[in-house]
């Protein structure tokens, strides 16, 4: 028998899973190659330009904040249950 000769694993990141306070999903997870909260992300570039320089990288609409901006504004009812946020790995 031969020995074992690898492991491996994954995980999933940007993307958004709500959880209401009884610990469920609020909504359907919005996936890191969701796209539509681009408008989100570019509002939150040109208000807080220096985030790119400190994290690493521009806000793009796959991240979460922006997500969770379009959120608010699209689906505010959804926005109001969420009492956390975890991302599919988690």
């Amino acid at each position: 028998m031969a020995g074992l000769s690898g492991i491996g694993f994954s995980g999933q990141m940007h993307s958004a899973v709500l959880l209401g306070r009884d610990d469920r999903p609020v909504r359907p997870a919005m996936l890191h190659n969701d796209a539509r909260a681009h408008l989100e992300a570019r509002e939150l570039g040109e208000r807080h330009p220096e985030l790119a320089r400190e994290v690493g990288v521009k806000p793009m609409a796959g991240f979460t904040a922006p997500k969770l901006m379009w959120l608010a504004r699209h689906e505010s009812e959804i926005r109001a249950q969420v009492a956390s946020v975890l991302l599919p790995k988690d």
